[in-house]
């Protein structure tokens, strides 16, 4: 019932969803999971919609709107106010201290060389290879634990069938 109405006020309130995020990316394991998810998601989407001609504060805006509300969401707001007031996007992307360094380097070699389609796209590919792996490292943590707990349901469920059983075939005389 508790945590029914948790989740319920999450959705209600305008903060919720930033709570919830918040919540997720602090969470061990889960949470560099989450960004690097969320990073490559960015490079990806921002990539075609930048490669497409489309002007860059507009690619950001339509690259907001696919990510979850969240400290990512929020933090590309940051980016494009501060594309606004005429920092590069580099500048913008180091200053919200979200973003990798050597993802913003990227960047800049790509605004420097014009090239910052083909320089997103190698980002994306980079976090895809590197998500890939901590998937497959955090389900190899998590294996182990899985067969201990199904192990010891499997116990109680055996042991709470033939104990009464046995207590019951012991106390009967032939």
């Amino acid at each position: 019932s508790f945590s029914c109405s948790l989740i319920g006020f999450l959705h209600i309130h305008p903060k919720g969803p930033c709570w919830k995020s918040h919540f997720l990316d602090h969470t061990p394991g889960l949470g560099h999971l989450r960004k690097t998810l969320g990073l490559a998601r960015f490079s990806h989407i921002f990539a075609l919609t930048y490669g497409s001609g489309i002007n860059i504060l507009y690619a950001l805006e339509t690259t907001r709107n696919t990510i979850k509300p969240g400290g990512l969401h929020e933090a590309i707001k940051r980016v494009e106010t501060d594309i606004r007031d005429g920092l590069s996007l580099s500048m913008a992307l180091q200053k919200t201290n979200l973003f990798p360094s050597s993802m913003v380097r990227m960047i800049q070699i790509g605004e420097k060389t014009s090239s910052l389609e083909t320089s997103l796209l190698y980002i994306k590919d980079a976090f895809d290879t590197a998500l890939k792996r901590r998937v497959d490292h955090f389900i190899g943590l998590i294996e182990p634990v899985m067969f201990i707990v199904v192990g010891l349901i499997l116990a109680w469920a055996v042991s709470s069938i033939f104990l009464p059983l046995y207590e019951t075939l012991s106390t009967l005389d032939y």
